[in-house]
């Protein structure tokens, strides 16, 4: 038997779909598993373990139909895809399979997060599934395994480093993660600036920004030369692990490395805004949701004054 996952979306989408790898595991132990993501995924993926990696060099239509046929002609008995996304549904949709089951959209879906979902299911007896906002994410993806025949099956975000890895945990290091795929869900440039002042000069804590290098491109100049603020960027999973497990906090917005800390549960606060952390997280009592649209609706003090009771002990100046 082979079998398919499509994630690109987000890579906190592709990293939450990774949850369905065990449970597969376990239910089809002769399988083959294949998984077929985004280029920008690939630091991801090769942890995971998987018999064969698809990568998507592009979003434009000639690449997209060069790849679904090249995964057409792999015959998969079974095709999952969990996350809504036009790409991820043109895929879904385009590959040749008995048996293909997962959420789809072929128009944007804003705010699907806050939509209630039916699960396309082809080629099983399944009757109409249906997530609902409030339910988590990890239960999309139980939901849609329900439709295999897999039921009660425990569904967590992969961990891939052991806890014992750590070594000693610098207090004075604060990290900080500000940009998601979505507008909605990232700090403003200036709010960002606002924050790092404030934790490296008056509060002096060491403070290190991470993300991809475009995620920086809009960063003033001061931010970036600031004091005591160090940017890290396109880190590898077992560097970014390291960061997250060993500094003295780790704030971060809705996204990957978000999910990555949540799994580990190290010592994160999220920032939550439109999304829900009961939703996304494991640990949702380590976040702040702001009654906001947008989190670049939150002004950097409502964001310190929120962190108040979070950031580790420091030398504030007098």
């Amino acid at each position: 038997m082979k079998i398919l996952i499509i994630s690109t979306n987000a890579l906190g989408d592709t990293y939450l779909s990774a949850a369905a790898l065990q449970p597969l595991r376990d239910s089809f132990p002769a399988s083959e598993i294949h998984f077929l993501s985004e280029e920008k995924s690939r630091f991801l993926l090769e942890h995971l373990i998987v018999e064969r990696r698809f990568y998507l060099s592009g979003r434009n239509i000639p690449l997209l139909i060069a790849m679904s046929r090249k995964i057409s002609a792999e015959k998969y008995d079974i095709v999952l895809t969990f996350f809504p996304g036009l790409v991820n549904s043109f895929l879904f949709y385009m590959v040749k399979s008995p048996v293909k089951i997962g959420y789809i959209n072929f128009f944007p879906m804003k705010e699907w997060y806050n939509r209630s979902q039916n699960i396309f299911a082809k080629g099983v007896r399944s009757q109409e599934i249906r997530w609902l906002p409030g339910m988590t994410f990890l239960e999309r993806i139980a939901l849609a395994l329900s439709s295999l025949g897999i039921r009660d099956a425990e569904i967590r975000k992969p961990r891939f480093f052991p806890l014992e890895d750590r070594f000693e945990r610098d207090e004075k290091k604060i990290v900080l993660h500000f940009k998601s795929r979505s507008p909605a869900k990232s700090l403003k440039a200036q709010c960002l600036a606002d924050i790092v002042q404030d934790l490296t000069q008056s509060r002096r804590f060491d403070t290190v920004l991470i993300g991809a290098q475009d995620d920086f491109l809009e960063l003033k100049s001061s931010v970036l030369t600031s004091k005591n603020c160090e940017i890290q960027t396109d880190l590898g999973l077992r560097d970014l692990m390291r960061m997250l497990l060993n500094c003295g906090l780790f704030i971060g917005v809705d996204s990957f490395p978000l999910h990555l800390a949540d799994a580990h549960n190290t010592r994160f606060v999220g920032l939550f805004a439109p999304t829900n952390p009961s939703s996304a997280l494991e640990h949702p009592e380590k976040s702040i949701k702001f009654a906001k649209p947008l989190l670049q609706d939150v002004t950097s003090q409502e964001i310190l004054s929120a962190l108040h009771g979070y950031l580790p002990k420091s030398e504030e100046k007098t």
